[in-house]
């Protein structure tokens, strides 16, 4: 599912929502934070705890500085804010990073 798909989807569930879970694989639509912002700032008033699982495999194609000026974004002051934490790890088979997993949690 795109992160358009995903948009309606939760906008119709909006308001009432207090906890949200998403974990998805290579699918570079979701790590956003700008988008996510907006997402949660309209749609999302009484989210309390938020998180967020992004998984891919590291292969000749993947782009290190990209990734980690998208997931840096999240750590603006809306994130902080809210306590909701980023977390990195790469996973490295001999001297090969194989995956890298990037997450948003609570504190």
């Amino acid at each position: 599912m795109q992160f358009n798909e995903f948009e309606i989807f939760i906008k119709k569930l909006s308001h009432c929502l207090e906890v949200l879970k998403i974990s998805f694989y290579d699918n570079k639509t979701y790590i956003d934070a700008n988008r996510w912002k907006q997402l949660i700032s309209q749609y999302l008033p009484q989210l309390q705890k938020f998180y967020f699982r992004h998984d891919e495999i590291i292969d000749s194609n993947f782009n290190v500085i990209k990734f980690y000026e998208q997931i840096n974004q999240f750590n603006s002051l809306f994130w902080i804010e809210r306590q909701w934490i980023s977390n990195l790890s790469i996973s490295i088979s001999g001297t090969i990073c194989k995956q890298i997993m990037f997450s948003v949690s609570p504190y």
